[in-house]
């Protein structure tokens, strides 16, 4: 039977909608003010030579400057407020408890005790992961509640005969996560060439509006400074969502785990068992450190 976000602790399934609530409140900032540049660009490229004198022209030098000084405002507000570092807290807090979980469930250490001692373990692991929280306790508060750290899931799946958890860490852990990070990979290498495309577009249309203007054409429209703008916007989106750090860190821990699938078949013991485990879910942690760190 597969495992569920019902099967976790609800500390996992807390930081894990924690993380989602901040990243939307990150990103929603973050496309505002990148917006408000485009507003303030976009109203300043209309032609000052015919408008002079007009009677609202005034006013679009009053939208292009309070744009941009809106822009800056937000800008300030989502740095001061560390929504990055409280979504990439929470985040982190998430898949550690998974790792831990499924440690636990292997009866991998530390957690290869009694059971006894493994629940204690486990509760006191989970007692510091929430204590080494910083920004995202406040956060991780709202959705956390006060049912049993250890579900009777991970309990039964923990009793089972090594060959079934050898079956189960297979399918529901190591090849579930080769396939998520394949598929991030991809997506983020397809975004990355979307993006270059849009810029480098950008960039030919701001050259050859230049050209038309320095042979005298005079147009209504000045869309040089929205062009220089938009393509700036682009690769500012870009870096913030981090796509080539990503695609590749994706790529790498995807094509790791594949080659771990292709040897969990020749595991015939429990111990050979547990050092696999453990393996992977070094592969793993390494993967979710350097996500932290491009996020930082």
């Amino acid at each position: 039977m597969a495992i569920v976000d019902e099967d976790y602790p609800e500390i996992f399934r807390a930081a894990d909608r924690a993380a989602a609530r901040v990243q939307s409140r990150y990103i929603a900032l973050r496309l505002t003010e990148l917006g408000l540049l485009i507003i303030g660009a976009a109203v300043a490229g209309v032609s000052t030579a015919e408008l002079i004198g007009k009677s609202w022209f005034a006013h679009l030098g009053m939208i292009s400057g309070s744009s941009l000084t809106i822009a800056l405002i937000v800008s300030v507000i989502a740095r001061m407020s560390k929504q990055e570092e409280s979504w990439n807290q929470c985040r982190t807090l998430a898949e550690s408890v998974k790792k831990s979980t499924w440690l636990y469930i292997m009866c991998a250490p530390p957690y290869n005790g009694t059971i006894q001692e493994a629940d204690s373990e486990y509760i006191l692991t989970l007692d510091e992961l929430h204590d080494s929280l910083g920004l995202a306790k406040a956060e991780l508060a709202k959705s956390l509640g006060t049912s049993n750290p250890i579900t009777d899931s991970m309990r039964n799946r923990r009793k089972k005969s090594w060959n079934d958890r050898r079956d189960l860490y297979r399918g529901n852990r190591l090849d579930l996560e080769r396939s998520w990070y394949a598929i991030k990979a991809a997506k983020n290498s397809k975004q990355e060439e979307v993006f270059i495309f849009l810029v480098g577009l950008l960039e030919v249309g701001a050259i050859v509006f230049s050209i038309a203007l320095f042979f005298g054409w005079t147009p209504f429209y000045n869309a040089v400074g929205l062009i220089t703008t938009g393509a700036t916007v682009l690769i500012a989106w870009s870096e913030l969502r981090r796509h080539q750090q990503l695609s590749r860190t994706y790529s790498t821990t995807s094509q790791k785990l594949a080659s771990q699938l292709a040897l969990i078949r020749y595991i015939d013991n429990e111990s050979a068992l547990i050092s696999f485990v453990g393996k992977v879910e070094d592969i793993i942690s390494t993967e979710n450190t350097d996500w932290s760190i491009i996020r930082s």
